[in-house]
């Protein structure tokens, strides 16, 4: 999460009809497992995250959230917008799991090409942490995509190495 976007926060504590366990996160109906993967985990302050990428139908990235909020009792979702893109994680409370949502954005002049080509898709990311996040990290991931500078400044304390 970088300094100059424009972030906005969003925590849910409702329950969803159809949970699915933050150990399993079940995937939106039609995504595809794209065929290239990365190999190996990434550290972030703290924990091992290895995500899983997938294409999606033609949907938006705020339905594929909404979709995972009703799914994960008391999930925290934090929201990046960009003026060009999207993204959108949904974390299971425990830490252990979260669905990543992106989606590019074009200009009018641009948006029929982009779709032509599929461009305009969202992608959706399944990321595992182990050891998961602790709840205070999330609420310190939640607060930086709040623009909180004084959490900014601790991430990167406890971070070092730019992992924001």
């Amino acid at each position: 999460m970088k300094n100059a976007l424009a972030l906005t926060l969003a925590l849910t504590a409702a329950a969803a009809a159809a949970p699915a366990s933050s150990a399993d996160l079940v995937l939106y109906p039609g995504a595809t497992k794209l065929p290239r993967q990365m190999s190996t985990s990434i550290a972030f302050c703290g924990t091992k995250m290895t995500v899983v990428g997938y294409r999606l139908p033609d949907v938006n990235a705020q339905t594929v959230a909404a979709w995972y909020k009703s799914r994960i009792p008391g999930a925290i979702t934090v929201t990046t917008p960009k003026a060009n893109s999207i993204g959108i994680e949904v974390l299971a409370p425990d830490g252990h799991a979260a669905a990543v949502i992106t989606q590019m954005r074009y200009d009018p002049g641009l948006a029929s090409a982009a779709k032509s080509i599929g461009a305009d898709r969202a992608g959706l990311g399944i990321a595992t942490y182990d050891p998961p996040l602790s709840r205070d990290m999330i609420e310190l991931i939640a607060a930086v995509a709040h623009g909180d500078s004084s959490a900014r400044a601790k991430m990167k304390a406890h971070c070092p190495g730019g992992s924001e």
